[in-house]
């Protein structure tokens, strides 16, 4: 049986028989902090790298990765977002990563639990003056995790958005692991990464992880891409039809962030990926994650 434990700012998700364990930050933007299937570490957060520079599975929106110098136009107006990167050059990874969420509801049986969480924007933010809702909907079972994420307009304008998941990825032994992935075109990003446009994708599927090192993006040509490790495999399925896969590779730490967005870095410029939503209407998708344990795990 699955069980949710409800904490001020936390919720656990646990079934022992399993040993199945999940956490999710209310304070931290409604993050999958942690998930552990069959004791095996799958979706992490190092506390030698903090979130605050990791954004270990934050929910980006209303835009992924980055915003040149936080400024872009839409319907003849101009804006501009607070920049906070480290050199303060440009707009990175949404507006929602730090926001706290409302515990909504959870149900809970044998076969999988459910937990939704909500975020009323109410206040106008700097550079991005539009009222909005998400609700976020995990779903734990046997074979993984899905997060469904419905983004609702509440006010009376059109708004720009883009959507992603920044989830880490453990990976025990990397000069063993590979990603699988079916993409014609890799993103090319300038020196602040910054994307300026795309290239044939130079490299073999599925790609070999070890002695490598990734910031990339990549168009992913169907909804898929697994995660082979030599203890499990994760395979990453998105309800889009746009699928932009970005990799992170952070220096000396066993895990990798695979992220599945809507579009790519500066989308709210160079418009790839780019969608509007319409007043009272809403958009809704759907991140599942299929694991499964390896028999020497």
């Amino acid at each position: 049986m699955f069980t949710i434990h409800q904490k001020e700012y936390s919720i656990e998700i646990i079934h022992s028989d399993l040993q199945y364990y999940a956490l999710l930050n209310l304070h931290q933007g409604g993050r999958l902090e942690q998930l552990q299937i069959g004791n095996h570490p799958i979706i992490v957060d190092d506390p030698s790298f903090p979130y605050s520079d990791s954004y270990a599975a934050a929910i980006l929106f209303p835009f992924v990765s980055r915003v040149s110098r936080g400024s872009y136009e839409f319907k003849g107006k101009q804006f501009q977002l607070h920049c906070n990167t480290a050199d303060g050059q440009n707009a990175l990874h949404g507006l929602v990563y730090n926001k706290t969420f409302e515990f909504v509801s959870s149900d809970a049986n044998d076969d999988e639990c459910k937990v939704v969480l909500k975020l009323n924007q109410v206040e106008k933010q700097k550079g991005f003056p539009f009222t909005y809702q998400l609700l976020l909907t995990y779903t734990f079972s046997f074979s993984g995790i899905s997060l469904s994420m419905k983004a609702t307009n509440t006010c009376d304008e059109f708004f720009p958005f883009t959507i992603g998941w920044h989830p880490y990825f453990s990976i025990p032994n990397f000069q063993n692991a590979t990603l699988q992935f079916d993409a014609d075109e890799q993103v090319v990003f300038d020196e602040n990464l910054i994307a300026t446009g795309t290239k044939l994708n130079p490299f073999p599927n599925p790609l070999q992880l070890g002695g490598n090192s990734f910031d990339d993006c990549f168009i992913v040509n169907d909804n898929e891409a697994t995660l082979h490790t030599t203890i499990y495999d994760a395979k990453l399925q998105v309800d889009s039809d746009e699928f932009y896969l970005q990799m992170y590779t952070p220096p000396n730490l066993p895990m990798m962030a695979v992220e599945p967005m809507v579009g790519m870095s500066d989308s709210f410029n160079n418009k790839f990926g780019l969608m509007e939503l319409a007043p009272q209407t809403s958009y809704k998708i759907t991140w599942n994650i299929d694991v499964t344990l390896k028999a020497n795990g």
